[in-house]
């Protein structure tokens, strides 16, 4: 008997006869080509459905069933990453007040 994936885990491949129910997972069938650099586009359904934006961190998992993509565990979010770009670029221009103003009149 074929156990659930976790409800992150998307199926890839042609692991299931098109749009069915079974037992409580529903699959969905969506097809994509690998490019020549091995490159795969997930359907737009599939990234609002799981909420893979981009810069999102994705691996692949091979199981009895076939690969699965899903979130990469232990990655940095995407938020983390926007807040420590804006600490780095607000340490870098750190300036006084007084140094502000002396450049603003010259």
């Amino acid at each position: 008997m074929e156990q659930a994936a976790p409800p992150s885990t998307v199926p890839l491949g042609n692991t299931s006869p098109g749009n069915t129910t079974d037992g409580k997972i529903l699959t969905m069938k969506m097809t994509s080509k690998v490019t020549s650099k091995g490159q795969v586009t997930i359907p737009l359904a599939l990234r609002e459905k799981f909420g893979l934006l981009p810069e999102t961190t994705v691996e692949f998992v091979d199981t009895p069933q076939g690969p699965r993509l899903r979130r990469a565990q232990g990655a940095v979010s995407r938020g983390a990453k926007i807040v420590d770009r804006m600490r780095a670029s607000k340490r870098k221009l750190a300036r006084g007040t007084d140094e502000i103003m002396t450049q603003t009149r010259g």
